[in-house]
């Protein structure tokens, strides 16, 4: 009986392991970032989640060998509040922002936003702006050289330099 119930208690904390396991949620912070490269597509591909309060939250770094062109391609949901932007800059270079008009939660994933960008050598930042704003965002790269890619991510990259 004693070995019964250890099994039976091992098997549901296996179970239930992936629950506890940190991904795309939302914290209580209202603040959440998962990334990835779809390998299969050469897409670059990241979700954030953010509560914005006036000032510039950054999401993603995009550290490239060399200068592209890609398809920028986004879907949002600000909980139908207007007052959000979507930025990119390269590495000393003026930011560029898209307004992001007011969207509801059943918009997310469902309407597709999609615009040619040029990305430069060195590091790109994208960012949320807003004031009392939550973003829920899903971005995707297209058509940038998976070679040409020194680090993508949710931290800048560090340098290993002295």
């Amino acid at each position: 009986m004693r070995r019964l119930f250890i099994g039976l208690l091992c098997l549901c904390a296996v179970l239930l392991l992936p629950a506890c396991q940190p991904g795309g949620e939302e914290g209580a912070s209202g603040q959440s970032s998962t990334a990835s490269l779809v390998p299969t597509e050469d897409v670059l591909e990241t979700t954030a989640g953010r509560d914005l309060f006036g000032g510039q939250t950054n999401f993603y770094y995009l550290n490239l060998t060399e200068d592209t062109t890609a398809t920028l391609r986004y879907t949002y949901s600000t909980k139908d509040a207007a007052g959000a932007q979507l930025g990119y800059a390269s590495e000393g270079g003026e930011p560029s922002m898209i307004e992001l008009p007011a969207a509801s939660d059943a918009a997310y994933n469902v309407i597709w936003q999609e615009k040619e960008i040029s990305l430069k050598a060195g590091e790109n930042v994208f960012s949320l702006t807003g004031d009392s704003v939550h973003c829920l965002i899903t971005m995707q790269l297209e058509g940038v050289d998976e070679d040409a890619v020194l680090h993508a991510g949710l931290l800048p990259m560090v340098s290993s330099g002295n």
